[in-house]
């Protein structure tokens, strides 16, 4: 499986704005965006740089190049996409610009080792050949259905991943557990769905951090109030006293696995972690029906005192 390095809004933004000076001076009259993925580089820079923007649209399919609105009036134009890749956007986009008589040069936000062309600007170069940069407007293509080719619109690939614990139910309270585990688990079997729980569609999964014995006591429950049309993952990673940190990647990398582009998690501390180590995810903190998206990156402090 092929590493994912994520890059946010902020990451692409400071890039931009280091080179802006630069761009400046090399005397671009105007910039021009392939429509979409130059779409946050080239705006970006035209704050940065004042210059004008003028949009192109590219056709994969027919190998077709044409205007979308007016074409510059300059003569010197920054061709602005989100990546160099191995096909023939980048190239044949800016051949129909020099066909046309404008001295074109050209910036990405990403260049890797399979590139096909050497932008002018660049971003960022990925030397690493297992690994692919999933871009802030890529987080779609975690769903593996986007493989199929169904040529679906973006949104309509958003996959969410659900914890059930305190999302589904209010949990019972930790004390519980470890006073008597049985007892709190028959406690838990006769808990009602929460007032916050969401309402879903067929394709959301459940992905809880309660452990495979857990399954058939889950399934019924969920069966008693109409839940059991949905798929269901429980933990599987044999850990017998699992962490919030174990749990959060448990269900990080299995909602990775299944394809969800989005994880919603009732633990607040739980939500940080899975946050900060899988960026590609869209990770939410239920807050009992009061839900919060959640960017977290780790950090070092000072060592405490001796």
């Amino acid at each position: 499986m092929r590493r994912h390095i994520y890059l946010d809004y902020n990451a692409i933004a400071l890039r931009l704005d280091a080179m802006a000076e630069q761009i400046k001076q090399a005397g671009h009259e105007a910039l021009v965006i392939i429509l979409r993925g130059g779409s946050f580089s080239g705006v970006h820079l035209a704050f940065l740089t004042g210059l004008p923007v003028y949009f192109l649209k590219y056709d994969r399919t027919l190998q077709h190049v044409q205007w979308v609105g007016p074409a510059p009036e300059q003569s010197s134009v920054l061709l602005c996409e989100d990546f160099a890749g191995s096909g023939k956007t980048l190239i044949t986009c800016k051949q129909f610009l020099v066909d046309a008589g404008y001295q074109t040069a050209t910036c990405v936000v990403c260049v890797d080792r399979l590139s096909a062309s050497t932008p002018d600007y660049s971003c960022f170069w990925l030397q690493e050949e297992d690994a692919r940069i999933i871009l802030p407007w890529e987080r779609y293509r975690l769903n593996h259905a986007v493989d199929l080719g169904l040529g679906m619109n973006d949104l309509a690939y958003e996959k969410v991943g659900w914890d059930m614990d305190g999302v589904f139910l209010d949990d019972v309270a930790s004390e519980h557990y470890a006073a008597d585990l049985e007892n709190a688990l028959q406690m838990r079997d006769k808990l009602l769905p929460a007032p916050y729980a969401p309402a879903l569609i067929q394709e959301d999964i459940i992905i809880t951090g309660r452990p495979t014995q857990d399954e058939e006591r889950t399934r019924r429950w969920l069966q008693q109030h109409h839940r059991h049309e949905l798929e269901l993952h429980l933990r599987d990673d044999g850990v017998e006293k699992p962490t919030s940190q174990t749990t959060g990647e448990w269900k990080a990398k299995k909602a990775l696995a299944l394809g969800c582009t989005h994880y919603v998690e009732s633990d607040a501390e739980q939500a940080v972690f899975i946050a900060a180590l899988y960026p590609q995810l869209r990770v939410i903190w239920w807050n009992s029906g009061r839900p919060m998206l959640v960017q977290a990156s780790p950090t070092a402090l000072r060592a405490p005192q001796p």
